[in-house]
């Protein structure tokens, strides 16, 4: 689990889970907010949101042998390795 925040001022919760998706939820409800980030073909075991300098923020996830980075602004744009 990692907090993201946002451009527009929000913070939300990254989560991975064992269905190989990442999603971003509201921190009080713990509802999901938006798509969930796909790309994965295993589990996913971490996530870690870095900051950009231009506001907006990159979410790097992992799971099994795999590495994916999306941006949060388009979470079904994501580059896997």
């Amino acid at each position: 689990m990692a907090a993201v925040s946002l451009s527009d001022g929000r913070t939300l919760l990254a989560t991975t889970g064992g269905d190989a998706t990442v999603r971003l939820r509201d921190p009080v409800t713990g509802k999901p907010v938006g798509e969930s980030l796909t790309g994965h073909t295993r589990p996913v075991d971490a996530v870690a949101a870095v900051p950009l300098p231009d506001g907006r923020t990159l979410l790097t996830t992992g799971g099994g042998d795999h590495r994916c980075a999306c941006g949060t602004q388009s979470p079904r744009r994501s580059s896997c390795w």
